[in-house]
């Protein structure tokens, strides 16, 4: 049994095209989607938190934390798009409650 090579060649004696699998998606290349809506969850849960506190405040910091908020969820908007299966999307939205509580937790242990 001999292996086919005709994809190795983009060249090809027929003229057909090469009958490899296209480029894979760019965000299946990231092994730690999880890790990074987790962490990106987190991120976004401590930030909030920052903005209910200058708000109670009424501190002039408001207006960052207002600003910056919808730029903070970009790492993982993108994966959450991505995603056609249920399963994936259970995973993607498990990542994200983790890093929310770890948040909250950490905010809640420091007393901010």
């Amino acid at each position: 049994m001999s292996r086919d090579t005709s994809w190795d060649d983009p060249i090809l004696s027929d003229g057909d095209f090469p009958t490899h699998p296209q480029q894979p998606n760019p965000v299946k290349r990231v092994p730690n989607k999880y890790l990074i809506i987790g962490l990106a969850a987190f991120i976004l849960e401590t930030a909030s938190t920052m903005y209910i506190a200058t708000v109670a405040d009424r501190s002039i910091a408001m207006i960052f934390w207002a600003f910056i908020g919808p730029f903070l969820g970009l790492p993982f908007v993108g994966y959450m798009v991505e995603s056609k299966s249920w399963p994936d999307r259970f995973k993607m939205a498990l990542a994200s409650s983790i890093g929310y509580v770890i948040g909250a937790t950490i905010i809640y242990i420091l007393n901010i």
